[in-house]
Parts: structure tokens; C-alpha cells; sequence
């Protein structure tokens, strides 16, 4: 006899995501759009997290950090069986976070680096196409999911494009113009395997992004691994399919 327990006013969101407090467009294929997900998702605001949080030199902050601890438990206690995010840079708490919570954390795309490389071999490159590419290369976002230098990558960034800068980050433009910026990024993808013809395989950091993984993909012919991605894998490790068919 199978016994089901209460005691909250809401069940069957499987997968927390927290958000910056923004109001760009996002469109299906992007962290912050539900549609993204074949399976229940509840988001949770990082409210007085400033947008840009990441583009300091000084990178991550004490008192951002209690911010997102304190609504990752939120969304803990809310009843998730997993959280992540819908910023790649919060990679830099991700090991420290993940320590305080009950759940399992997928801060970012980028944990899943140090996994490809081993699947493409120590003669080819991860290229990771990130929202801030001198950035990332700062400070501990990639220390804190396992990057370092025994891992050959190669990063390319999104920092001077127009029409994703300007629509998630700066938030200047309002509007989105959806081929424009799969341009920008198939563009970027490019330059970065021209300048490294031994990239084997792309990682985007950014949530913002995984809408053009498709596309990146058939105009690099490169496997691309993403945020979407990687929230459905974990959502098939927490609720394992069930298997029928024939023999």
C-alpha cells in the first residue's frame, strides 16, 4: 500500500530556478521561459541582485550571496527536487551553495565542462560561448565547478554584440529580434573554432542562448550543451523513466 503525505498547498514542480530581477524578452528555449521544459519548473526572484552583478571586477559579493542561499532555500522548502539558475556566472557559488543545500544545485552549464572534455579526449578544446568572455576568465566562476588547467578550453563572448548586449544585458533595447541574435551568436561560435580547430564540442554559459544551440550546432556540425539540456538531464535522474516495449 502506497502512502502519499500533505502538508504544503502545491505539488509537482520539479525543477526550482532562480532569476535576476529583469525584464527582458525570453523567448521558448530560454531558462526564464516555461515552455523551455517538458516537465513543471517554479521561479524564484533574486530580488536586489542588480543585473549586472557579474560584470564587476571585483566579481561576487557577500551579501549576494545570502540573497541567493536564502531563496534557494526557498525554494527548497517550496518542495523542488533540484535548482538551478538563470545565470551561468553563478557558477562562483556554486560549490559553497550546494553545501547548505538538501537538494542537489546545477548552478550552471559550466559544471558540465570538465564532463565533455573527457568525452571529446585531452587533444580537443571545449569551446564555451559565455555573455562576458574576459569575465568569466576572472575571479573563481570556473574554479568553483571544476574548470582549471589541466582542461583545454577556449572561450568566446557575447560582450560586443548589439543585439543580445543590449537586450540582456544592458536591457536597453525592449524588444528582441530573435534572427539577429542567433546570428550574433553562430557568429562568435565561428570566429572561436576558426581561431581554435580543435574545439570539439561548445558549452553555452548563458541562459539566454540555448534558443540558437540548434542552430549552432548545424552551422559548426559541434555537439552543444546548454542550460535546457542539462535541466533535463537532471529531471531524468530524479524521476527515471519507466521502460516498456518488446524483446
Amino acid at each position: 500500500m502506497v502512502v502519499v503525505k500533505g502538508g504544503k498547498p502545491f505539488y509537482g514542480e520539479v525543477l526550482g530556478i532562480l532569476m535576476l530581477d529583469m525584464t527582458a524578452p525570453l523567448i521558448p528555449g530560454n531558462v526564464g521561459n516555461a515552455n523551455s521544459y517538458n516537465f513543471p519548473v517554479r521561479y524564484k526572484i533574486l530580488d536586489s541582485i542588480p543585473r549586472e552583478w557579474w560584470c564587476d571586477k571585483q566579481g561576487s559579493y557577500e551579501k549576494w550571496f545570502e540573497i541567493f542561499i536564502k531563496k534557494a532555500k526557498e525554494l527548497e522548502s517550496e518542495g523542488v527536487k533540484a535548482i538551478t539558475t538563470g545565470c551561468g556566472f553563478f557558477a562562483i557559488y556554486q560549490k559553497k551553495a550546494a553545501e547548505q543545500l538538501k537538494v542537489p544545485l546545477f548552478a550552471s552549464p559550466l559544471l558540465l565542462v570538465p564532463v565533455v572534455s573527457r568525452m571529446i579526449g585531452k587533444n580537443k578544446k571545449v569551446g564555451i560561448i559565455t555573455a562576458g568572455g574576459k569575465r568569466l576568465t576572472q575571479g573563481d566562476f570556473l574554479e568553483n565547478v571544476g574548470i582549471d588547467s589541466s582542461i583545454p578550453i577556449a572561450v568566446g563572448g557575447l560582450e560586443n554584440t548589439e543585439e543580445f548586449h543590449h537586450v540582456h544585458v544592458t536591457e536597453k533595447k525592449k524588444d528582441i529580434n530573435p534572427e539577429k541574435m542567433k546570428q550574433e551568436v553562430i557568429n562568435v561560435a565561428k570566429e572561436l573554432l576558426l581561431k581554435n580547430p580543435d574545439i570539439g564540442a561548445f558549452v553555452f554559459e548563458c541562459s539566454d542562448i540555448p534558443p540558437y544551440a540548434k542552430a549552432t550546432a548545424e552551422a559548426t556540425g559541434l555537439p552543444v550543451f546548454d542550460f535546457i539540456s542539462f535541466a533535463h538531464l537532471v529531471y531524468w535522474a530524479l524521476l527515471p523513466r519507466c521502460y516498456s516495449g518488446f524483446m
